[in-house]
């Protein structure tokens, strides 16, 4: 987090979900904490409200304000309504986007500070809600929170890395976090392999630790721990947790913890929240 993001909206995801529901809760009172701006989206197809269109064929994404009589704009008026219980003094703004969600919420994280999106959902829901998820983990622009679990946890904030660069953005983030909530951090180094035996700094490079040392002159009222873990294990291994953050490199890739192992159980199975940050490039 930083200042010239003070502007940028949080946006969340809105649909008539559960797991949406307590995104919208989370992302209200995140922006009001921090001072910025909500934005609801909510995503529909075009020949929904509009009839049939060529552009409904093509893919685009098309983003307008509410208005009366447009489908979703019930599932808006809710989630403002709940907005607004969770934060009454909060600058909220709602959005219709046209387009599949995954590429109306990809689309509206252009300008974000944050995309909340709601997960954890079994059942029928489940398929398309980690659908959603992956892709817009895979592809945001702006760090991404998927809420899920445990909200009102009173544990650390933990920061999941491989100990490369690419993981200084999601350790800014944290140690930012637990500052945010006057939390402890835990600093897991996790690795495909089963045995870290030389310790946690072991597998970080020299640039990174560097950077430890600067987020803990940054943050000293962050009590820091460090421990370094198989990938395998990281999962089951953060119990009581707050918030679980996550590096990513560019986009479409998740740095260090690949797609489908350690970083979907962390996306999937986490009992708190996580966050995906990304480094640019």
């Amino acid at each position: 987090m930083n200042a010239g993001s003070i502007d940028r909206p949080v946006v969340v995801g809105v649909n008539r979900s559960d797991p949406a529901s307590a995104a919208v809760r989370w992302a209200a009172r995140y922006a009001d904490t921090v001072a910025a701006s909500l934005r609801l989206v909510h995503a529909t197809r075009l020949t929904d409200a509009m009839g049939p269109s060529p552009a409904a064929s093509g893919g685009d994404v098309q983003i307008g304000p509410c208005r009366s009589g447009r489908p979703g704009d019930r599932l808006l008026a809710t989630a403002l309504a709940e907005a607004a219980r969770c934060a009454p003094r909060l600058r909220i703004s709602v959005r219709t986007a046209y387009g599949t969600p995954s590429s109306a919420l990809i689309d509206s994280s252009s300008d974000a500070r944050l995309l909340v999106v709601g997960g954890g959902t079994r059942g029928r829901w489940a398929a398309l809600f980690d659908s959603v998820t992956a892709g817009v983990v895979a592809a945001a622009h702006s760090p991404v929170v998927v809420v899920r679990g445990d909200l009102e946890a009173s544990g650390p904030v933990v920061v999941v890395v491989d100990g490369s660069d690419d993981g200084v953005p999601a350790l800014r983030f944290g140690f930012a976090e637990a500052s945010r909530r006057g939390r402890g951090l835990l600093l897991v180094y996790a690795a495909a392999g089963e045995d870290h035996g030389a310790g946690s700094t072991a597998v970080a490079s020299q640039s990174f630790v560097a950077e430890v040392a600067v987020c803990r002159d940054r943050f000293p009222d962050v009590a820091v721990d460090e421990k370094a873990l198989p990938g395998p294990v990281v999962a089951g291994a953060m119990p009581g947790a707050a918030l679980v953050v996550v590096g990513c490199r560019g986009r479409r890739r998740l740095a260090g913890l690949r797609f489908g192992s350690t970083s979907q159980a962390l996306l999937y199975t986490s009992a708190c929240p996580v966050a995906v940050v990304r480094r640019a490039g």
